[in-house]
């Protein structure tokens, strides 16, 4: 499995809310930017991040551009969120994943 087949898939997993199957992807060592100025470390902080982040609002991401550069792949990222009350946000970003072997091992939002 290339560094892209894990990325897509944890993504696509992420959106699906299959909590498992995204943290598949992911190394035990794992260091996940927030997007709030700080990272969470190992799986188990993951999965407490992103369930809170599903609880305050419906978030998607969409994977617009993928490119490997060195050691790392960066993405363009669609954001998209809607809150409780139904409103819809979104915005472009770019993650930068870096993989060992079939995992991911760190995400950094830039």
């Amino acid at each position: 499995m290339t560094a892209e087949d894990v990325i897509r898939r944890t993504y696509e997993a992420y959106n699906r809310r299959d909590l498992d199957g995204a943290l598949a992807g992911l190394d035990p060592r794992i260091v996940w930017d927030t997007g709030e100025g700080h990272a969470v470390r190992g799986k188990a902080a993951v999965a407490e991040h992103w369930r809170a982040e599903w609880e305050k609002a419906d978030a998607r991401v969409g994977i617009d551009r993928l490119e490997r550069a060195a050691s790392e792949s960066i993405l363009a990222v669609t954001l998209s969120t809607r809150d409780p009350d139904g409103h819809v946000t979104s915005r472009r970003i770019t993650n930068r994943v870096i993989c060992d072997g079939d995992l991911i091992v760190e995400m950094r939002v830039s």
